[in-house]
């Protein structure tokens, strides 16, 4: 339980803006599907998804990527969806603009000029040093298989530590707030 909380169900205005994990399942305020359509809190579906209203879309217009739900269905909305990287509002990886793709034709990113020229050189969705094909060249980090692993044994990441220390506790691909297990828990959405 969060310091200056109380334990109670997480089913009111006030238990559902109080910046509080009132119930103790991991998920504060708006993130948790017990207050969905309550005070400020979309409606949610889908075990706690935000989805848009209508037939699925592709989430990978501005207006798409900054309407506060989930257009094409999946777990993310507007800029944590990767379709929306670089667009609209939405920044792109490695801060620059998403999957931009670098002049000439497509060849591998996997040697130093190419993993620090901004752009993408494989025309795939990932820039530099957010392409795996990046581990571990120039002065992108290296990564076991694709995956920023934690030192010392494998543990689960659902804790505020596990979910910001920047890489993966569990062993799966995933990191921090991108991992499903840290949905709600910190400041993962």
């Amino acid at each position: 339980m969060m310091p200056g909380c109380d334990m109670t169900a997480e089913s009111t205005v006030a238990a559902c803006s109080d910046g509080c994990d009132n119930d103790g399942n991991a998920f504060v305020d708006c993130d948790d599907p017990s207050c969905a359509g309550i005070g400020t809190c979309a409606a949610m579906s889908d075990g706690g998804m935000i989805t848009c209203p209508g037939p699925e879309a592709a989430e990978n217009t501005p207006a798409a990527c900054s309407d506060g739900c989930s257009n094409d269905g999946d777990r993310f909305v507007d800029c944590e969806d990767f379709d929306c990287t670089g667009v609209g509002s939405c920044p792109g990886r490695d801060g620059g603009s998403s999957g931009a793709r670098c002049e000439g034709p497509s060849e591998p990113e996997n040697n130093t000029a190419a993993c620090s020229d901004g752009c993408s050189n494989d025309d795939d969705d990932f820039v530099d040093c957010d392409d795996f094909d990046c581990s571990g060249i120039g002065s992108c980090p290296g990564r076991d298989g694709g995956m920023i692993t934690c030192p010392g044994p494998e543990t689960a990441e659902n804790t505020p530590e596990a979910c910001s220390d920047g890489c993966s506790n569990d062993g799966d691909r995933f990191v921090d707030c991108d991992d499903f297990d840290c949905d709600g828990v910190g400041m993962c959405p």
